[in-house]
């Protein structure tokens, strides 16, 4: 016998019966701590709709008291203000239900534009319904390229473009309007 091994004086049916009740009590405490993580997530997942909807049916009563609140004052600046908190309230109501996305519009913007052209500034306005961006052209073509291939997003109605933009036949530093549908 060698230094270290041990005599097993179990027998074949009794060593695979414990490893059976191993594998049972290892397969239960995963099954367990499965359930537990399902469990745990289902919870956070209901507090987080609870807490949802609270807010939007607290957006709404607050919307309902500065109506009233409007309705019954008799001061100007007052009146003036309470429209104020109001339509504030509301625009805050209306960011969730918003269908433009930026990302995407931008993402489409500047996909259409030709590789050459290196872009600057880019702003843009939801409530005003237009992007202003601005760079370097190195042609005139490029400029005029980019201009058609602008107006032929989906979303966007016309596009305004400077004569500075084309009076330069290289190196030209443009500007854009986009007017949003």
């Amino acid at each position: 016998m060698k230094k270290g091994q041990a005599i097993n004086l179990v027998s074949f049916e009794a060593r695979d019966s414990i490893r059976f009740e191993m594998l049972s009590i290892f397969v239960l405490r995963i099954g367990v701590t499965i359930f537990l993580m399902f469990l745990g997530m289902l919870i956070f997942m209901l507090t987080s709709l609870g807490y949802v909807i609270s807010i939007k049916s607290g957006i709404e009563h607050q919307v309902e008291i500065w109506t009233n609140l409007e309705q019954n004052a008799e001061n100007s600046t007052v009146k003036q203000d309470i429209k104020y908190v109001t339509a504030l309230i509301q625009d805050s109501a209306k960011l969730v239900k918003d269908d433009f996305f930026w990302s995407a519009k931008i993402e489409s913007v500047v996909k259409s534009l030709p590789p050459s052209i290196h872009l600057l500034t880019f702003s843009g306005a939801q409530t005003q319904k237009q992007i202003i961006m601005g760079g370097i052209a190195p042609t005139r073509n490029d400029v005029l390229v980019a201009k058609d291939e602008l107006s032929k997003l989906p979303f966007v109605s016309e596009v305004k473009s400077p004569l500075n933009n084309v009076v330069p036949e290289k190196n030209i530093n443009f500007s854009f309007t986009l007017i949003l549908k």
